[in-house]
């Protein structure tokens, strides 16, 4: 699956919705970021708030796998 991405040509006009998902092996992740264990799940709206600026409003949902912090075992953590 590719990453969410938008031309922000069209935000000039008028906002985009977002639904889409970012799979685990999509190339926005980098290393040191947590690893998601399945696709993460984004929806919400994307508008123009000025020359250069954006407004974003939406909900981020998936699930990374994280060292506890006490045992430091490979956790999972859920949104």
């Amino acid at each position: 699956m590719a990453m969410l991405s938008f031309d922000i040509r069209q935000l000039e006009s008028l906002a985009v919705l977002v639904n889409g998902a970012l799979a685990p092996d999509d190339s926005v992740w980098e290393d040191g970021d947590a690893v998601p264990i399945g696709p993460v799940h984004v929806t919400g709206r994307l508008s123009a708030a000025g020359a250069g600026r954006f407004y974003w409003h939406g909900r981020i949902a998936g699930t990374a796998v994280l060292s506890c912090r006490r045992c430091l075992t490979a956790t999972s953590v859920p949104d």
